[in-house]
């Protein structure tokens, strides 16, 4: 971590990008918190399995929309996450 300071064009720079990390490795914090105290499972990071197979559907525009909804309520930033985590919950433990 400490090479991406070393190699930003002046101080100042260095000094944001430190300051943004620390709060996002917060705030990514708090959003996992609050997916395990809803009984959600958080998706696991990218690099810890490599997602190589594709599915696609199609959805109504309003299917998408309830379910971008159910996506944002529950903290998910992107539709795949949600979809991934809320299908291999039920799957896995019939939740």
């Amino acid at each position: 971590m400490d090479r991406v300071w070393e190699s930003t064009p002046n101080r100042a720079t260095a000094t944001v990008l430190r300051v943004f990390f620390t709060h996002y490795l917060g705030f990514a914090a708090v959003a996992v918190a609050a997916m395990l105290e809803a009984g959600q499972t958080p998706p696991q990071p990218a690099a810890f399995m490599k997602r190589t197979t594709q599915v696609n559907i199609r959805l109504t525009h309003e299917e998408k929309a309830m379910i971008a909804a159910a996506a944002a309520k529950a903290g998910f930033k992107g539709l795949a996450d949600f979809i991934r985590t809320t299908i291999l919950d039920r799957v896995l433990f019939n939740r």
